[in-house]
């Protein structure tokens, strides 16, 4: 049986490649913001997906469009 957070962990990333990157974290902070029901699955993506050994230069495409959204948070 596949783990429900690996089966939104991949449905996320799916979603992710299919867009672009910026766009789809944008929406991504978006949902974090106005919905808390899905605050613990998004939080749990970006964790998983965020390269500690890398900087957030290298990963600014995390950020989204729109920083003071996820500063907000």
């Amino acid at each position: 049986m596949i783990s429900p957070v690996y089966r939104t962990d991949a449905l996320l990333l799916d979603f992710c490649e299919c867009t672009d990157p910026p766009y789809f974290y944008t929406c991504l902070w978006e949902c974090v913001h106005s919905c808390p029901s899905v605050r613990l699955a998004a939080i749990t993506f970006l964790m998983a997906h965020y390269n500690k050994k890398q900087t957030m230069e290298d990963q600014l495409h995390m950020v989204g469009l729109n920083i003071s959204l996820m500063v907000s948070i």
